[in-house]
């Protein structure tokens, strides 16, 4: 299809559908699926299209779309997002590529129990992947590396999980924002140095009780792990090297425990400013400019 300005293939209140094997080319949406306030669009599947050069989204699917499954499509240099969702719950998006966009993946409004795996979401000039709202999903085995500002950023993500992705050379490798009780496990996210302003392997801010562990985050442009106003949070068996400015660096994160993390070779290996009630043990700090740096930090 080239059809400017609007959509190569339209879905509209239409259900257990498969659109498979098109190419969507040089459309304003390459595929659309819209619900009806009174018939929504469900159980639909997107599987291995073309989706490029779009002026707005490769694929877009709108609220209430549950159950959606897009699989192995090719959703690259457009304008807007590779792929574009909001307000559905139980979909999984596998496989795909949406390199070159704004936003490989967008994912916006309530969502609950996605599964979002083994996509590539490189080379955008936002994020790779951006979830908002969420509950109860998955991250895994997804490639975002080289993205201007984050690899994956998640806000208002809970009881979730992302595990195991590849989120180098971005801005930032995996920022959480107001995002509760998650794991974030053996996820590789070094040599972020992309952005003008942040640069680490994984940042949280204003998030609560998750578990940070056996993640890689060396050699990024500020430190490995940040968290900023967060509490509660348990570091562990992480590696931070080769940061010019903290392996682990707490601002205003009380409550925080670190165990058996590897902090070498970093301008601090963990530098605290105004975090309380810390339990710091067991950690390997070794080659740094200064090992641990504590201020205001009564415990």
């Amino acid at each position: 299809n080239d059809n400017i300005g609007w959509r190569g293939i339209f879905l509209y209140a239409s259900s257990s559908n498969t659109l498979r094997n098109n190419t969507c080319n040089g459309n304003g949406d390459g595929i659309s699926i819209y619900s009806r306030s009174d018939v929504f669009s469900t159980d639909n599947k997107i599987h291995n299209n073309t989706c490029v050069l779009n002026t707005f989204n490769g694929i877009n699917v709108q609220a209430y779309s549950d159950g959606t499954i897009i699989t192995n499509n090719t959703c690259n240099d457009n304008e807007f997002s590779g792929v574009q969702m909001s307000g559905s719950s139980n979909c999984r998006i596998a496989n795909n590529t949406g390199l070159r966009n704004v936003d490989g993946l967008s994912f916006s409004d309530t969502n609950i129990e996605n599964v979002i795996d083994n996509n590539d979401f490189s080379d955008n000039t936002r994020y790779g992947i951006y979830i908002g709202e969420s509950i109860g999903s998955s991250v895994t085995n997804n490639t975002c590396v080289g993205n201007v500002q984050m690899g994956i950023r998640v806000n208002n993500f809970h009881s979730g999980s992302i595990v195991n992705n590849t989120g180098n050379e971005n801005g930032v490798g995996i920022y959480l924002t107001s995002s509760n009780d998650n794991v974030v496990s053996r996820n590789n996210c070094s040599l972020n140095t992309a952005d003008t302003g942040s640069n680490h392997g994984i940042w949280l801010t204003s998030s609560l009780r998750n578990t940070i562990t056996n993640n890689t985050c060396d050699q990024n442009g500020d430190s490995g792990i940040y968290l900023g106003y967060s509490n509660d949070n348990v570091l562990t068996n992480n590696s931070c090297s080769g940061n010019p400015d903290a392996g682990v660096f707490l601002y205003y994160a009380d409550s925080s425990v670190l165990h058996n993390n590897t902090l070498n070779a970093n301008g601090y290996g963990i530098k605290v400013d105004h975090s309380y009630d810390l339990v710091i043990v067991e950690n390997e700090i070794h080659e740094n400019v200064y090992g641990m740096e504590l201020y205001g930090a009564d415990g």
